[in-house]
């Protein structure tokens, strides 16, 4: 009885695992076709409003291999959180909620980032939330988010407006999701079979 609930735990697990690595969409499907700043981070004051936390930014740092990275909160203030980054600089790859992908069609950015659901992250499967968010660029430097929806929720307008700040002080790209063998076996199938039908 314990060996078949075991068993049946596995199968589950590894379920919801690869309906998630298939919902992470965006994973490797980035083209670089835009003009859009990519050398520092983009910031706002727009989400604190929307939320709990009062005078902070959100801030993000968009790759120019279609990775996403979610700062997330931090003062109202460029050089402390200049110098955040640069202590942070190893600790963000370990860092499982912090990272995602995005894609850019002509003006319009969509986001999806790895949310943790609790302390529910459990090894060799991705048991996070899929958050989506989509954006307008508005120009070179500014991106307007317009709506976001977390998985399992309805979608929901918002207006977030992001500046860009150039700054030297961007983590390296490399990341758990690069290492994660679930997931890149699975999209590099898909992408090589796009590529295929794109012939």
């Amino acid at each position: 009885m314990k060996k078949t609930l075991f068993f049946l735990t596995l199968l589950l697990v590894s379920s919801c695992g690869m309906l998630l690595v298939r919902e992470f969409t965006y994973y490797k499907a980035y083209k670089h076709n835009s003009n859009l700043r990519i050398d520092g981070y983009y910031y706002s004051e727009d989400v604190a409003k929307y939320g709990s936390i009062k005078n902070k930014w959100t801030s993000f740092v968009l790759y120019n291999d279609g990775t996403f990275l979610f700062i997330g909160a931090s003062k109202q203030n460029h050089n402390k959180l200049e110098t955040t980054l640069v202590k942070m600089k190893k600790s963000f790859k370990y860092k499982k909620y912090k990272w995602g992908a995005y894609v850019i069609k002509e003006d319009t950015i969509n986001i999806q980032l790895l949310l943790s659901n609790g302390d529910s992250f459990i090894p060799f499967t991705l048991t996070y939330g899929v958050h989506n968010e989509w954006g307008r660029i508005l120009n070179d430097t500014t991106i307007r988010i317009f709506m976001w929806k977390n998985r399992g929720e309805e979608k929901e307008k918002v207006n977030f407006i992001y500046n860009f700040y150039q700054c030297e002080c961007k983590p390296d790209s490399d990341n758990w999701l690069k290492h994660h063998k679930r997931l890149n076996k699975y999209w590099d199938k898909v992408r090589a079979k796009e590529k295929e039908r794109e012939k």
